[in-house]
């Protein structure tokens, strides 16, 4: 299901920027929540590196700061 917590925009698409960097190394995605399996019960549960730090994305459409060792 598509929601805040679970959907970004990256640049590209395809194999082109960030969009084929994500699908060509599904593994380095996921460690860093650009990717989240289908198999995930809690998508909002996933922190997500970004550009300005790591978050945790909220359903409306917020981000909390992610602490390393913090229970997401």
């Amino acid at each position: 299901v598509d929601c805040p917590c679970n959907l970004i925009t990256a640049c590209g698409s395809g194999n082109a920027g960030c969009h084929g960097h994500i699908h060509a190394y599904p593994a380095e995605a996921r460690d860093r929540g650009w990717l989240v399996s289908r198999s995930v019960a809690l998508p909002s549960a996933v922190p997500i590196e970004m550009h300005d730090g790591t978050w945790v994305l909220g359903c409306d459409g917020s981000r909390t700061p992610y602490e390393e060792g913090q229970a997401a």
